[in-house]
């Protein structure tokens, strides 16, 4: 099942917005399961999933090191998370209450989980978002155009020198 079509399936469900009475808890219930992924808090649901995330990182960089090997995360943003305009136009689309998500979360519990853990990461918002924004996209795409690859090859090139020193 692809991204597109997963935020697809969240957009049909989200369809029905709250009522001005409707408790945080109960928007946070109603939230997709494909966007979850957004909502901050431990007890949110994505709390598990990020747990599973976390669980899965640490396996493979204990495989990764057990080869002789070291690990290095990048974080890649979706073109929704380049600007706050791009973002209310995302999160309308999906039908979403906006205070329940997080545009930048991905990043924040990636980039923290590697911290904690030791391990070299490359967050590439700032770099896209400087470097062209929705340009180094594919219109109505997830992907990188010919000019998104070379800028996020070149950011990826400096990080990896950095972490060789």
């Amino acid at each position: 099942e692809s991204a597109i079509a997963r935020l697809r399936l969240a957009r049909m469900g989200a369809a029905q917005r709250s009522a001005p009475d409707e408790s945080a808890e109960a928007r946070r219930a109603r939230t997709p399961e494909a966007i979850a992924f957004l909502m901050p808090g431990a007890d949110s649901k994505a709390a598990a999933a990020w747990e599973r995330a976390y669980l899965i990182l640490d396996a493979l960089k204990a495989a990764t090191l057990s080869d002789g090997a070291a690990l290095a995360v990048i974080a890649i943003p979706a073109p929704f998370q380049l600007s706050k305009e791009k973002w209310a136009e995302w999160v309308a689309w999906l039908g979403v209450d906006p205070q329940l998500i997080d545009r930048t979360m991905p990043q924040t519990m990636v980039t923290g989980w590697c911290h904690r853990s030791a391990t070299p990461c490359l967050d590439l918002l700032p770099a896209i978002t400087d470097g062209g924004g929705e340009r180094l996209y594919i219109p109505h795409d997830l992907h990188w155009t010919a000019e998104g690859h070379a800028l996020a090859g070149a950011a990826i090139a400096r990080f990896l020198a950095g972490v060789g020193s």
